[in-house]
């Protein structure tokens, strides 16, 4: 949860529940979110009790083309809807994502048909219904990295 959409973000404990005291300087809202639901807006004097509505996730898996594993390097899954970037997530080693898996990343979506790009390549378009979704993208395309500087010798 986010006061206002300023200031420190507000976890909520296994319950879901969350305390904390607002400012007392003019009406204050608050911004609710969680992976797999759609975010709200609330008054703070409305938000005794917030219920959030689900909505679906894709989870996509990138593979590296060559050893069919998940990547080693992290790459950015982007989500595009319309012509629109909508969410983007980065895949890549578990130590460095902090995601549940390698090579693997979650997106909230919204329903209809939706494009994911790999590190800004379209590679899949899939057509999100109302629940969660596994897509496994194998990596063909590279974006040329820039080489790492060197001190010209």
């Amino acid at each position: 949860m986010h006061p206002d959409g300023h200031g420190p973000w507000h976890l909520t404990g296994p319950d879901g529940r969350a305390a904390f005291a607002l400012a007392d300087d003019g009406p204050t809202t608050l911004r609710v979110r969680r992976m797999g639901y759609r975010p709200a807006i609330v008054p703070a004097d409305a938000a005794e009790r917030v219920v959030l509505q689900s909505r679906p996730m894709v989870t996509v898996t990138v593979l590296d083309a060559s050893t069919r594993q998940p990547v080693a390097d992290t790459v950015e899954v982007s989500q595009w809807q319309a012509g629109e970037r909508l969410r983007f997530c980065t895949a890549g080693p578990t130590h460095i994502t902090h995601e549940a898996a390698a090579g693997a990343c979650a997106l909230d979506a919204e329903p209809g048909t939706v494009e994911l790009r790999i590190d800004g390549i379209p590679v899949k378009v899939l057509h999100v219904e109302g629940s969660a979704m596994a897509v496994t993208v194998t990596l063909t395309v590279r974006v040329a990295r820039a080489p790492a500087p060197t001190d010209g010798y």
